[in-house]
């Protein structure tokens, strides 16, 4: 559920009306317009998690997968604390990029870690571990 909640939080942090302030809105705050943002919410994510997905899956066949899930957690984390710390847009942008990176890890570990330990429910398991994805969205709008 955190993935999607970290990945949508950004969305509900900006304001580009008349009225936002710097203590409501981070766009505000570090000084960037619409155009800024549809990057920083699209492609700064999106294009390491898709490059690095290619490695992790690898990753994820040969290695430790507890492991990779847990240093792939804690580099989550790091960065979006850094991203509640951002001083700049381009520090908020090489933080977002690095949140895409780290998340990038979870899935094939993940899937791989939990194919092992329900074999036989592979098919339900799999599909309750995709709902998180939709049941974060739902947390993190409401939480805005």
């Amino acid at each position: 559920i955190s993935n999607q909640a970290c990945r949508a939080l950004l969305c509900y942090l900006v304001d580009f009306g008349p009225a936002a302030t710097p203590e409501r809105a981070i766009n505000v705050a570090l000084g960037f317009g619409s155009t800024e943002y549809g990057f920083l919410a699209t492609m700064a994510f999106t294009l390491p998690f898709t490059v690095a997905s290619l490695a992790a899956g690898v990753l994820a066949d040969r290695g430790n997968r507890m492991l990779i899930n847990a240093c792939s957690g804690m580099a989550w984390s790091m960065s979006t604390i850094c991203m509640a710390a951002a001083s700049s847009y381009e520090v908020l942008l090489v933080q977002r990029g690095l949140l895409g990176t780290a998340q990038a890890a979870t899935n094939p570990a993940s899937l791989s870690l939990l194919a092992d330990l329900f074999p036989e429910s592979r098919a339900t398991t799999s599909a309750i571990f995709g709902l998180g994805i939709y049941l974060g969205a739902g947390l993190a709008s409401l939480g805005a």
